[in-house]
Order: structure tokens, then C-alpha cells, then sequence
């Protein structure tokens, strides 16, 4: 079995536990040191089914460190499988005027999928900065929901990741497999010590 179809049944199976689509993104800072954060997997591009997506605001650090370097990986445990997932690639991001017409495009129609309360967050004042003193942010925190079918705000991007490595652990059955890419064409899969 591919690892496509691996994640999407590791996905699946996962389905009824609420932090099964959180993954843990690495980036490399400017300063070369590594950022690591959780971020939410969003689904799988329609026109590239092996390209993960996920969203940020675009004045979030790791879209920094993506302009330096566009290279990171995932690592996504799934607690009911016992299996992990580290997928690794470019990382592409979508902001608002992005040249491609589809990609433009995907970033809508991620917009209109996202729950109230995820689109609202990109309303909210610059990620990582300091904090006015609490009680004193006023409403900064309550403004209303953008809705599904007005235009993805400015600070929303679309993230793009495409893979080209996957290890992929399962820890039950003490197996793990390794897939890479190479010019645009999955290897085969090889099994090495878990």
C-alpha cells in the first residue's frame, strides 16, 4: 500500500479523536536554529493528491522563515493507530495576490471551509507580539466572523505542503517504511528497523 492511502486510513481510523488532524510543523529561523509548532491539517489539494494543506497568518513567523527556507517536515502521531507519520518537503505559501490563478483559488475554498472561530483569528492583532496588559485589549478578541463566503482576509495564506519523504512508524506492529521522491516519481517503499 502506498503511503497515500497509508495516512488517509491512519486519518480515518484517528477520525474520533479531536486532536487527530494536529501536526507538529518544523521550520529553520533565520538565525538557523530550529521552530517547531502544531498547526492543523486541512486536507489534500484537489489537483495534487499527494500535497498536504494546512493555513497561517501571514504575519506569523514561520512564513519568515519559509521565505529563507521553503524546506520542512511534519511529524503527526495518531494515538489510536499507534503510528507516525514525518513528511517531509517544500513548503509553499498563498497569500493574498498569490500569482498562480489555482492556488488563489484553493486558498478561497479553504476560507470558506474553516470554522468561525479559525476564520476570526486572522482578525486579531499581529501574531507573537506583545499582549496590552489584560483587561485593557478592549473587544480586540470578539470582533464577528468574517462568514464562509466573504473573501479570505488579507493575513490568511493557504500552506502547501508537498512531500518528498515519508517515514512512517507503526509502532504495534514494530515496522517502519521509508518512500522518497525522486524526479517527480515515488520508490519504492523500504523497510528499516523500527
Amino acid at each position: 500500500m502506498a503511503w497515500q492511502q497509508q495516512l488517509k486510513k491512519a486519518i480515518d481510523k484517528n477520525r474520533r479523536v479531536p486532536y487527530g488532524r494536529y501536526v507538529q510543523l518544523a521550520t529553520i529561523k533565520p538565525n538557523g536554529r530550529p521552530a517547531n509548532r502544531t498547526i492543523v491539517f486541512r486536507g489534500f489539494m484537489d489537483n495534487e493528491p499527494d500535497a498536504l494543506t494546512f493555513c497561517t497568518d501571514k504575519r506569523s513567523s514561520k512564513v519568515t522563515e519559509l521565505a529563507q527556507n521553503p524546506w520542512g517536515e511534519v511529524a503527526w502521531y495518531f494515538t489510536e493507530t499507534r503510528e507516525q507519520y514525518r513528511i517531509s518537503g517544500k513548503l509553499i505559501v498563498v497569500p493574498e495576490g498569490h500569482p498562480d490563478e489555482e492556488l488563489r483559488k484553493a486558498r478561497q475554498a479553504l476560507w470558506s471551509k474553516m470554522s468561525p472561530s479559525a476564520r476570526v483569528q486572522f482578525s486579531w492583532p499581529t501574531p507573537g507580539m506583545p499582549r496590552l496588559a489584560l483587561g485593557d485589549d478592549g473587544d480586540i478578541f470578539e470582533k464577528p466572523d468574517p462568514g464562509p463566503e466573504s473573501p479570505a482576509l488579507p493575513d490568511f495564506c493557504l500552506v502547501i505542503l508537498q512531500p518528498d519523504e515519508i517515514d512512517i512508524v507503526q509502532l504495534k506492529q514494530n515496522r517502519r517504511m521509508h518512500y522518497e521522491k525522486k524526479e517527480a516519481v515515488w520508490t519504492e517503499m523500504i523497510e528499516m528497523n523500527p
